[in-house]
C-alpha cells in the first residue's frame, strides 16, 4: 500500500514497497529549533517562546495570561441586532450548512412566538441579523435568522 511518509533512500535505489519496509531506519524526522533574534548563536527552549501579533511593522508579544484576558466571555445566546431586506445579504454567505432555531418544545408560548416572528418576517420579506454564540465562552459570529417554510424542525441549536 502506498504511503505519504518521507524516507531517505540511498542513491541508486528505487522506491518500492519492499525497499521502503527495509529502510524504516531512513525515516525523515523534522526537528525545529528557535534562536534568539539578538544573538543567533543562542538556542531558545520551548518555555521561552512567546506568541506575538503583528501590529504595523513590529510584533507585539502577548503572554498566555494576557491572551486569556482578551477573550470574550459570554453565555450561549442569540441576540437580535436588527432586521434587513432579504436581498441585502449576498448569496455566498449561505454556503455553510444551516442551523435551525426553534422555540422550546415544552412551552407552547415559545412555539407560538417563534411562529409569529417567522410569519411577520416572511410577510415583510426581511431577515433578522443576530449575534450568535454557539457554546459558553465561544467566539460570537454574525448570523442571519431567516424564516423557513418547514413547520417543525428536528435540529436544535442548543442541546
Amino acid at each position: 500500500m502506498p504511503t505519504l511518509k518521507k524516507v531517505a533512500l540511498p542513491a541508486g535505489t528505487t522506491a518500492t514497497s519492499a525497499a521502503l519496509d527495509e529502510l524504516e531506519a531512513g525515516t525523515v524526522k523534522r526537528d525545529t529549533t528557535y534562536r534568539n533574534p539578538e544573538d543567533p548563536d543562542v538556542e531558545l527552549g520551548p518555555e521561552e517562546k512567546v506568541k506575538g501579533y503583528k501590529y504595523g511593522p513590529q510584533y507585539v508579544p502577548v503572554t498566555a495570561v494576557e491572551e486569556d484576558i482578551f477573550k470574550l466571555k459570554s453565555p450561549a445566546s442569540v441576540t437580535v441586532i436588527g432586521a434587513i431586506p432579504c436581498d441585502r445579504i449576498p448569496r455566498y454567505h449561505f454556503l455553510e450548512s444551516p442551523l435551525f432555531l426553534q422555540g422550546s418544545v415544552d412551552l407552547d408560548s415559545a412555539q407560538v412566538a417563534v411562529t409569529a416572528l417567522c410569519r411577520g418576517l416572511r410577510e415583510a420579506n426581511k431577515v433578522l441579523l443576530a449575534r450568535f454564540v454557539k457554546r459558553e465562552n465561544a467566539d460570537p459570529f454574525l448570523a442571519a435568522l431567516i424564516p423557513s417554510d418547514l413547520g417543525t424542525t428536528t435540529k436544535k441549536i442548543f442541546g
